[in-house]
């Protein structure tokens, strides 16, 4: 959806890709993924709030590890979780309060938002 809103605004697919890397990059970078979201710089927390990757990783996880059990937890003696839950809640992400469900609404929503943007940049923003 992006990509057609990008798109749109563009003459031909370099350009529209010479547009879309700057867009997608600092998503990406400050999803919380390579940076953690606790070593992003204060003044780039809003690009952690506003990037859909983050919402889509944060579901997979809360998908991946609620309700998962670990067998040989402490193989080497490490301190090493028992349970999905006890990992997700190391990463301030505890299934009692986070819920795929909301994550999901909120990439729909992106969906929704940035499709119609795309639409409206096509059909009244180029007269051709």
């Amino acid at each position: 959806a992006l990509g057609v809103a990008v798109g749109a605004t563009s003459a031909d697919l370099i350009s529209a890709q010479n547009k879309l890397m700057p867009t997608l990059a600092p998503l990406i970078l400050f999803s919380g993924y390579v940076l953690p979201k606790d070593q992003i710089p204060k003044y780039f927390v809003w690009l952690y709030d506003i990037s859909f990757f983050q919402y889509g990783i944060n579901a997979m996880l809360l998908n991946q590890f609620t309700g998962l059990e670990f067998e040989d937890f402490n193989i080497f003696k490490l301190h090493i979780f028992k349970t999905g839950e006890q990992y997700l809640k190391t990463i301030g992400m505890d299934p009692d309060t986070h819920h795929i469900e909301n994550y999901l609404g909120i990439l729909a929503g992106y969906a929704v938002a940035i499709t119609f943007m795309g639409y409206w940049i096509i059909k009244f923003i180029l007269v051709v």
